[in-house]
């Protein structure tokens, strides 16, 4: 018994031994604790941190933006203005404009005239605008000018009060006159030494249907553009308007001459004694009263009223109904019709809309080819039936100022 331990000894030792380690238990607890404490401050603040670290890079992202956005924003500010500044420039012309077209409302209403009803020509006055206005696509252009101290207008309910060129310079005129049957109405102007000058226009009605538009354009009696209007008929029978566009030259003139079918005629719509400027017609609201389809255009140069080119760069086109080339004539021209014996013009065409097209290159007499096709060696001037492909390299390097369509 004397070896054996007290209970109370054992239960001593038993106590103090295990006291440590529960202490440690508690003391580590507590560290666990507070490290995950920390821990829970230190993750959040480092994931902010990091957010933080990409908010401003995003901040920086942004305001680069905001500074492209500024600079657009001006940018277009700018352009605004300069737009502003062209309405501005384009409403100031446009102003003007309206002016200059009040004006020449006032003019042809006679506002700035000697009133039409108080004139009438001369017979050598009228004479000298017939010359020059009333002939179809040829006219006097030497210059001779009015003498300004000859009466040219008088009154017809006073003969005696007369107007000579000089008492009507720089004045636009509107002068009826009738001439073999021919109702005419003429609008210009003389300069102060008596040459035509600036725009001036006949209206001449024969049944009263319009049969021609002659507007010409002078600079102190020099005649530098012209333009006309007048109905035809072809040889089928058909009705043609006939519209030229001109610039002179010495001893003739170069342009365009476009033939369309016709949609009708232009009537009278006044009374010869009532005329106002307001009534006479030009060639550009004519042109949409009258002209149908296009039949025939000519490039090139005219004398003597007739086609006459002997360059070989002249053109002339025509047309079927339904717009696509009839025939296409590239050479020289006399007195109206297709003439050459270089063997350098040529054309393209063919006889009706379902036929096909064919080429000839060679010598021409009175409009027509002088190789008849079906005669032997006709293979040398003549390719019948050309493609698309091959009317293309026909062309190949050329300009036509017309639609050609095949």
């Amino acid at each position: 018994m004397g070896n054996d331990l007290p209970a109370s000894s054992a239960d001593d030792h038993s106590k103090g031994d295990s006291t440590p380690r529960k202490r440690w238990g508690i003391e580590g607890q507590k560290l666990l604790n507070l490290l995950s404490l920390v821990l829970a401050v230190l993750v959040p603040l480092a994931s902010a941190f990091i957010i933080f670290g990409r908010m401003e890079a995003n901040i920086e992202n942004l305001q680069q933006n905001i500074t492209e956005i500024k600079e657009n924003v001006e940018s277009v500010r700018e352009e605004v203005i300069s737009a502003k500044e062209d309405v501005n420039l384009v409403r100031a012309e446009l102003e003007d404009d309206t002016k200059d077209l009040w004006i020449h409302v006032s003019e042809l209403e006679g506002k700035n005239s000697i009133p039409v009803e108080l004139l009438a020509m001369m017979s050598s006055f009228q004479q000298r605008v017939m010359q020059d206005y009333g002939v179809l696509d040829q006219y006097s252009t030497s210059g001779i000018a009015v003498d300004t101290a000859s009466y040219i207008l008088y009154s017809p309910k006073d003969s005696e009060v007369k107007y000579t060129a000089e008492d009507v310079a720089q004045k636009k005129l509107l002068l009826p006159y009738k001439d073999n049957g021919r109702e005419c109405f003429f609008y210009g102007q003389l300069d102060e030494k008596g040459n035509w000058d600036g725009d001036c226009i006949i209206n001449i009605y024969r049944d009263k249907k319009l049969e021609l538009v002659t507007e010409a354009n002078y600079d102190g009696g020099v005649l530098k553009t012209f333009r006309q209007a007048f109905p035809g008929r072809l040889n089928g029978g058909r009705d043609i308007w006939y519209f030229s566009s001109r610039t002179m030259e010495r001893g003739y003139t170069c342009g365009e001459t476009w033939d369309y079918f016709s949609a009708g005629d232009y009537p009278q719509r006044f009374a010869y004694e009532d005329v106002t400027a307001g009534n006479i017609m030009d060639i550009g609201r004519l042109e949409l009263e009258v002209c149908g389809l296009l039949e025939g255009y000519y490039n090139g140069n005219t004398s003597g009223g007739r086609f006459n080119d002997g360059s070989g760069e002249a053109y002339m086109v025509k047309y079927f109904e339904d717009g696509t080339v009839r025939t296409l004539y590239v050479g020289m021209f006399e007195n109206g019709f297709p003439e050459d014996s270089t063997d350098h013009s040529w054309l393209i065409g063919r006889s009706d809309r379902d036929g096909v097209y064919s080429y000839y290159k060679g010598p021409f007499k009175g409009g027509h080819p002088s190789i008849r096709p079906d005669v032997p060696n006709a293979g040398h001037y003549w390719d019948i039936g050309v493609s698309q492909e091959k009317i293309n390299q026909f062309l190949e390097g050329r300009t036509f100022d017309c639609d050609l369509a095949w």
